[in-house]
């Protein structure tokens, strides 16, 4: 992890997809800094928003659960050789499940 960015925005969960273009959009301004081609996530929900509201489309990854996307194409290798930016909701405890699942064989 080189960094991390906590915001102060949170979406309006009482309307569906409210807030979120307006939060792709700034995901997607510090990307394009960090230079990822990649966005990885852990929560399904988080993963399909930014997909959907992340204006370049760029790969977004959610790195737990592979299951969900079993009909899916398996994502390039190449975006993980690189910097790569991860996006959580609430508080970042995904350092030691990170640093578990690195070091784990693959199971795809």
């Amino acid at each position: 992890m080189s960094g991390l960015f906590r915001s102060q925005y949170r979406p309006d969960r009482t309307r569906l997809g409210a807030g979120w273009p307006e939060l792709g959009a700034a995901m997607d301004e510090i990307r394009e800094r960090l230079g990822a081609p990649v966005i990885l996530t852990t929560d399904y929900r988080v993963n399909a928003w930014l997909s959907f509201y992340v204006p370049s489309r760029p790969a977004v990854e959610q790195i737990e659960t592979r299951i969900r996307y079993v009909n899916a194409p398996e994502p390039d290798p190449a975006l993980f050789r690189g910097t790569m930016m991860y996006v959580c909701e609430g508080d970042a405890t995904f350092k030691s499940r990170w640093s578990a699942r690195a070091s784990a064989p693959s199971n795809r």
